[in-house]
């Protein structure tokens, strides 16, 4: 039997049989559904099967989003929990760790159970070892060498000299040693301060008659190596050999052996005329020594005047091997036993035709008892004298500046690298660069005198390239007559006797020692800064 029918889709209404399945298709939308009666309301009909298309999406769509949730929730955990284990490791101990993140809401989980990620357990990393200070930074730590020391020294004093070269006014007497210190430590013969220098002295020509100041315009001018000055050098030179006493000595002034003009210099300096005595000093017969063996180059006979100073040493030796100030005193003699021994060296020099610029090929053997003596005593002086306060005390000399300079001028003729036990030149250097002032100069002597002697001391100058010799400890054999002045006579009877010197007859004490002389002590050519 036919009755009406509601399609729940499409809502229409149609007569249908009732089928044995229950089922029925609208012939408008195709939709199945269960048969109801006309009048039953569409809210009472049978949900619609579960193989409709449209409520299968659905379902996938709402899956889905389930899934999305709960892998989300699982992620933000997971991150979670790693961020708080990293802050839980760089946190100090004594700080309490932080309480894990709330967990997901109970409805997720029941719906999908999450299994909590296995933990990476995070080890603390090592600390870098500290690194080591780099080799240039320990070079700059480390202590300088001597030698370096000494260059360093040698650079402030010159830059000091350089500085205060042009006050003339102040040190006007001691211009040669300040300009022969200059070209000693490198400044160009055609420097300013080296050119203002030479002009004056050139221009003293006349008023140059004291011995320390001959003596260093000698030095200066052969050290600048002009030959236009040979002439003013053998000038100088003559005045020297006319200033010796006839005992071999000399004293401040030249002008000893013309009395008139000798008494109306000291009249000039308010001393009374009276009767004068020649005593001379040994400090200024070192001067005039060295002076007149270089003055030997440039065409001055000086060979009876040597000879004249070296006797007079011999007589006047104290019985200890040392010298004095005078004859007849006993101070200054560290100082001045550096002087004889020097005077003494002109000797061999002479007779083994040294000088006059000839350069040895090998060192002269000397056996000389005088000579061991004086060393003897040198050796026992150089114990006493050390640095204390910044000052070099000990020293029985005027100055101890002016000792070192005197043992530098004997140590290096004689070519001695050691005086007893000592070597002579490590041992003054060091004293020099521990008493060096900030300013570059050296105290004790007035200002540059001081810092010239230490400048040439630390670059071991030598003048008298021309003479070296080697003391050998030997018994001396007799000391043979000598051709020439004798100690009463004086160089002055003996050059008016004879218009040229007599060459003095050979000694056969001496001897020729075999091979090349050894370098002398540590050379500021052989430091670092100059290789």
């Amino acid at each position: 039997m036919e009755s009406r029918r509601n399609c729940p889709e499409c809502h229409l209404t149609f007569e249908a049989e009732m089928p044995e399945t229950g089922i029925l298709v609208c012939p408008l939308c195709n939709s199945a559904f269960t048969a109801l009666p006309a009048d039953v309301p569409p809210s009472m009909a049978a949900p619609p099967p579960c193989d409709s298309g449209r409520q299968m999406w659905r379902g996938v769509l709402a899956v889905g989003a389930l899934f999305f949730l709960v892998g989300g929730a699982g992620y933000a955990y997971h991150l979670l929990n790693d961020i708080d284990h990293k802050a839980a490791v760089r946190t100090p101990a004594a700080h309490a760790p932080s309480e894990p993140p709330s967990p997901p809401p109970a409805e997720y989980v029941a719906v999908i159970p999450i299994e909590p990620m296995p933990q990476a357990t995070i080890q603390p990393q090592p600390r870098p070892p500290k690194l080591q200070p780099h080799a240039a930074v320990e070079k700059t730590q480390r202590p300088l060498t001597l030698p370096e020391r000494v260059n360093a020294a040698i650079e402030r004093g010159l830059a000091h000299l350089l500085k205060n070269h042009n006050k003339h006014l102040q040190y006007c007497n001691y211009l040669g040693l300040l300009g022969l210190t200059l070209l000693e430590c490198g400044v160009a013969t055609d420097d300013p301060s080296v050119r203002q220098i030479a002009t004056w002295i050139r221009s003293q020509d006349r008023q140059i008659t004291q011995t320390y100041e001959l003596t260093l315009a000698i030095l200066f001018l052969d050290r600048l190596g002009d030959p236009r000055d040979r002439v003013l050098i053998g000038s100088f030179g003559q005045r020297l050999i006319r200033g010796q006493f006839s005992c071999g000595a000399w004293t401040y002034s030249c002008l000893v052996n013309d009395r008139q003009r000798m008494l109306g210099y000291y009249r000039h300096r308010s001393v009374p005329s009276q009767r004068i005595v020649y005593r001379g000093d040994n400090s200024n017969t070192q001067f005039a020594i060295l002076g007149l063996w270089v003055a030997q180059r440039h065409g001055v006979p000086a060979s009876s005047a040597l000879l004249a100073a070296e006797q007079y040493f011999r007589s006047t030796q104290k019985a200890d091997g040392s010298w004095a100030y005078h004859s007849n005193a006993s101070n200054w003699r560290d100082s001045m036993t550096c002087a004889g021994l020097m005077s003494l060296a002109m000797r061999y020099g002479l007779y083994a035709g040294q000088g006059r610029d000839i350069r040895p090929n090998r060192p002269i053997a000397v056996h000389d008892a005088a000579v061991q003596r004086g060393l003897r005593y040198l050796s026992q002086a150089l114990d006493k004298i050390n640095v204390a306060g910044g000052r070099i005390i000990g020293v029985e000399a005027r100055d101890p500046l002016y000792f070192l300079w005197s043992l530098e001028r004997m140590a290096v003729i004689y070519d001695l690298k050691k005086i007893g036990e000592r070597e002579w030149y490590p041992w003054a250097a060091q004293m020099l660069v521990e008493t060096q002032r900030p300013d570059g100069r050296w105290a004790g002597m007035s200002d540059p005198v001081g810092t010239c002697f230490a400048l040439l001391i630390l670059k071991r100058s030598n003048f008298a390239k021309d003479l070296q010799l080697a003391v050998q400890e030997q018994p001396a054999p007799p000391m043979p007559h000598i051709a020439g002045p004798t100690i009463l006579q004086g160089p002055d009877v003996f050059l008016r006797q004879n218009d040229k010197p007599k060459q003095p007859a050979s000694l056969p004490s001496i001897t020729v020692r075999p091979g090349p002389p050894a370098p002398l002590g540590p050379s500021i050519s052989q430091t670092p800064s100059n290789k």
